[in-house]
């Protein structure tokens, strides 16, 4: 998958885009990253993707994939990597549904209340620790979320947790041992060291900028 490149529209802070990254990191695929400014989306980007949000993927066939699930389970189907295993019902998989429908729109409520009616901000925090102690009841008894060994489900999870850590600007290792010990693991791995390297924003006509994931 690495011999024929591919665009990434992205956002270095945005959790889906780092997904993305995290993914194309893993899956060891090679490819020309676009940073974009979310107030002023290029044109380009919303030609492939009228949706304007990103990650954005353009394959080398023309093919976009304008979600970060799904450019994660693109890769989970055709990838091959010497670290994650492959998690057949990461769309499924019971983590991901509470990750969806419990923690990231309690987790916008926590961090943004004054976007919502403030009846539908009561109970956010508890709905956001509730999943944290799920999570850190799994990775008490195992290394990662599926197991001994990481899978794509770790790559889809994180990045949401990276966002509640830095929404408290703190981390809880005393609290959530097993939680951080898991998060501190995935963050130290040598693919993903330059996951958060800033890059300027891009200016057509130029391919973008090239990252190798050896």
């Amino acid at each position: 998958m690495t011999e024929k490149l591919l665009y990434l529209y992205s956002f270095r802070r945005c959790p889906y885009a780092i997904r993305a990254r995290m993914a194309l990191a893993a899956f060891h695929v090679n490819y020309w990253i676009r940073e974009v400014d979310l107030k002023q989306k290029p044109v380009e980007m919303l030609t492939v993707s009228p949706k304007g949000t990103v990650p954005v993927l353009v394959l080398p066939d023309g093919q976009v994939i304008d979600e970060s699930l799904d450019i994660l389970i693109w890769l989970n189907q055709e990838g091959v990597s010497n670290v994650f295993k492959r998690c057949d019902d990461i769309k499924t998989h019971p983590l991901m549904d509470q990750l969806s429908h419990l923690f990231i729109p309690s987790l916008n409520r926590y961090k943004y209340p004054d976007r919502y009616d403030p009846s539908e901000n009561v109970g956010a925090e508890e709905r956001v620790i509730e999943y944290l102690n799920v999570l850190n009841g799994i990775l008490g008894q195992q290394t990662f979320l599926s197991g001994a060994a990481p899978t794509v489900l770790d790559i889809a999870i994180y990045p949401l947790i990276r966002q509640y850590l830095r929404i408290i600007n703190e981390t809880l290792d005393e609290i959530y041992t097993p939680l951080m010990r898991w998060y501190s693991t995935l963050t130290a791995m040598p693919m993903f060291q330059d996951l958060m390297k800033a890059y300027d924003q891009w200016v057509p006509p130029s391919k973008g900028v090239l990252v190798t994931n050896a």
